[in-house]
């Protein structure tokens, strides 16, 4: 009898891979719906972010500012649906974590800048729902707690998946 790894050939295991991957899409298709149900809201977050980060963009005339907050808004919206149905489709799971993945490592890495800053604005995270409070500091707060909960879930989930298939090509 072949040994197996613990990982990979639990039914209860299978069954986490699975919520897991659909926690992950709905955060990633909610954040996404929600962003785009107030596209000038998350846009102006967007660019509040860029001028507080980069204060010398301020300076540039509005018809060369606005393009590029539009473009970073509409990519935000785009990419966070793209996972979402990447991850849910089961040929493109592997690819949709990992972007996933990547995706939380940056607005990880942008939250937080956001506690070191004095007076951050809002992560915007969620769109409007991303704010449980008056106090950017406590949702930045919030916000990586999550992110990191979700990197690691999904890190697990690759390392399960990749079990599963690598027992796939030996057996």
């Amino acid at each position: 009898m072949p040994e197996h790894s613990p990982i990979s050939n639990n039914r209860s295991t299978n069954t986490v891979i699975a919520a897991g991957c659909v926690m992950i899409a709905l955060l990633f298709l909610s954040a996404s719906i929600l962003k785009s149900i107030d596209a000038p809201a998350f846009r102006n977050v967007v660019g509040d972010l860029v001028k507080y980060m980069w204060p010398s963009t301020s300076e540039l005339p509005e018809p060369l500012r606005y393009p590029g907050i539009s473009i970073i808004t509409t990519t935000v919206i785009t990419l966070e649906a793209a996972i979402a149905a990447l991850i849910l489709l089961k040929p493109t799971r592997s690819l949709g974590l990992k972007l996933a993945l990547v995706l939380l490592i940056g607005f990880t890495g942008i939250l937080t800048l956001l506690l070191f800053m004095p007076n951050p604005p809002s992560c915007g995270c969620l769109g409007g729902a991303g704010t449980s409070s008056n106090n950017a500091t406590i949702d930045a707060t919030v916000g990586i707690t999550r992110n990191i909960a979700l990197i690691v879930l999904a890190f697990w989930i690759l390392k399960a998946l990749g079990t599963q298939h690598l027992q796939k090509l030996i057996a």
